[in-house]
């Protein structure tokens, strides 16, 4: 298991805000698909929190995008239009579409400190469809390299729905009972529900996968519900009445009874 994933599995999540700063027909180009996108690229890395589109509308986030796209180059004014945000690190998204072949760029700063520590330029040949492409996985590189390193998901689907699931020293996501977000590995999964008999069962995951485990519960069978339990408790119950049926006789009668079809008794003469 990844030692440094366990550290920012522990660890406070690094927040990160998005400034999208666009230029294109607004069908193509808008700031919720930068988000989607962005978000792509962060799923299932530990440690990361990548701020919500509501926050960013919440704090004007599109005068915010026209400050910093006049701040041309001064990083540090840069840093000054993220400082709402409340983030530690600021990815400034410009995609151009307006020009031949379109231009797109990622700028990755350091809030606290302002200073750029990861960035990209480019254009390429292409619609918006091929530029956010290019977004999404410069993104995930530039995450890489800042050592957010992506998880995998685990997903347990128990028969019964209820049933408890654990992983040793993991806890499951947030607001979720079957879900966990782990380092990748091999890990053994324990299921239990009241009436059932308990199971468990080894699950690999990969990064950047949601892997899918079904675990079915057998019913506890109660062994007054077994049906061999009659048959052996029958058979007791006939052997017993022959044992006093003939110690009855012979004590009486001075006669010995055999349990025969017909019934009948030898007697000494």
């Amino acid at each position: 298991m990844n030692a440094a994933l366990l550290l920012l599995l522990a660890a406070a999540p690094t927040r990160l805000a998005v400034l999208p700063v666009l230029s294109g027909p607004g069908s193509e180009v808008t700031a919720s698909k930068v988000f989607r996108v962005i978000d792509d690229a962060a799923d299932l890395r530990t440690g990361l929190r990548v701020m919500s589109i509501d926050d960013y509308f919440f704090h004007e986030g599109g005068a915010l995008a026209n400050r910093a796209l006049a701040c041309g180059q001064d990083t540090a004014c840069i840093g000054e239009q993220l400082a709402p945000f409340e983030a530690d690190l600021g990815l400034v998204v410009v995609v151009d579409l307006e020009i031949t072949p379109p231009l797109w760029s990622l700028i990755l700063i350091d809030t606290k400190a302002k200073h750029v520590v990861d960035e990209h330029y480019a254009q390429v040949e292409g619609g918006a469809e091929v530029v956010f492409e290019r977004v999404r996985a410069k993104a995930a590189e530039m995450l890489d390299r800042r050592g957010f390193f992506r998880a995998g998901r685990l997903v347990v689907r128990s028969t019964p729905t209820a049933a408890a699931v654990s992983i040793a020293g993991q806890r499951p996501d947030v607001g979720t009972t079957h879900q966990f977000t782990l380092p990748p590995g091999t890990y053994a999964v324990s299921v239990q529900a009241e009436g059932h008999e308990a199971a468990t069962a080894n699950a690999v995951v990969t990064s950047g996968a949601t892997t899918e485990v079904p675990v079915s519960l057998a019913p506890v069978t109660s062994v007054f519900e077994s049906p061999w339990l009659w048959v052996i408790g029958a058979t007791v119950v006939v052997g017993a009445a022959v044992a006093v049926g003939v110690a009855t006789t012979a004590s009486s009668d001075d006669c010995v009874c055999l349990v025969t079809i017909d019934a009948s008794c030898m007697c000494p003469r």
